[in-house]
Formats: structure tokens, C-alpha cells, sequence
């Protein structure tokens, strides 16, 4: 259990969603988790709040999760450029991050997701909230993210740019 992954803080915010804001949601959770610690330290339950710990999953699982999710949330303390946001980006789906580390070289705030304080739980709440109100925030962020990532992860464009560094160095 890497602490710097954030299970507390998706605990928290599931709270506030459940708790305060009163939204009916289910959050997936995938990997290899063991709750207890993050459980004991905030005395929240996952199972009390609507979180569903999935285990691993196959390539496959994590596709057509996030296909039917409505948003991604990554709420890592410490990060560089995560895989997953890579992954939900080119799927479509708009992503709520900490705003740590290199997380806002992948999502623009306002424009292809949200960024949030890693301290401020409650912000991220808002932030779902908000894209699970509208419809249309929702879905035009998600175009914007898959845009963005279908030219970051672009093979022929990146193969390009690592010849011109090479031819330049000779």
C-alpha cells in the first residue's frame, strides 16, 4: 500500500459526495489494495461509501471501465505523468487530478478535466460533481482530453521528433 496514491483522499471525497452533497454514485477502484490502514486513519469505510475495490485488472477490465464511467479520478499525492490519465484521456474521459508533479502537462484545468489541491478533498467533490451534473461540460471535456492525448501519443509524430533530436546531436 503506497500511501502516496491517495486511497485516503478517495475515502474523503466519497464521503463528501455520499455525505454532504448527497449524490448516488459508485466509484471503482482498481489494483492491489488493502484499505485497512487508510480506513483506521480517516474512519471512513469503503464499503459504507459506495467504493467497489476491484483487485487488478486485465488491459481489457480497465478499457471497458473507464468506458463507462463518468469520470476519472486520480488523486495521487505524488505523480509524473501517469499511465492512466494517458488511458482515460484517449478513451474520452474527462479526469478530476491532484495537481501534483507532472498531472498539469496532461490535464488542462477547465478544458480537458479539473486540477485540484491535493489538500482539498472537497473541491474534488465539486469538481465530480459538476461533471456528473453536466451533460455537456462532460462530454466536451472528454473530446478535448482525447484530442490532446490522440497528438501527445501520436507514434509517427514522436518518431519524428526523436530523429530530428538525434539527427541534431550528430
Amino acid at each position: 500500500n503506497a500511501s502516496y496514491k491517495g486511497f485516503d483522499l478517495v475515502l474523503k471525497i466519497a464521503d463528501i459526495l455520499k455525505n454532504v452533497m448527497h449524490i448516488d454514485f459508485e466509484w471503482k477502484v482498481f489494483g492491489n489494495l488493502s484499505p485497512h490502514f487508510f480506513e483506521d486513519i480517516t474512519n471512513l469505510k469503503h464499503r459504507d461509501l459506495n467504493i467497489h475495490l476491484c483487485g487488478v485488472a486485465t488491459a481489457e477490465q480497465l478499457r471497458e471501465a473507464l468506458l463507462h464511467c463518468t469520470v476519472y479520478v486520480q488523486p495521487s499525492y505524488i505523480e509524473n505523468s501517469p499511465n492512466s490519465i494517458a488511458e482515460a484521456q484517449m478513451l474520452g474521459v474527462p479526469v478530476v487530478a491532484t495537481n501534483v508533479g507532472g498531472t498539469s502537462s496532461m490535464v488542462t484545468h477547465n478544458e480537458t478535466g479539473y486540477l485540484y489541491p491535493a489538500t482539498d478533498p472537497y473541491i474534488a467533490a465539486y469538481y465530480i460533481k459538476c461533471l456528473m451534473d453536466n451533460h455537456n461540460i462532460n462530454i466536451k471535456f472528454g473530446e478535448q482530453a482525447h484530442n490532446v492525448a490522440k497528438l501527445r501519443h501520436d507514434k509517427q509524430a514522436i518518431t519524428k521528433r526523436l530523429r530530428d533530436i538525434y539527427n541534431s546531436s550528430i
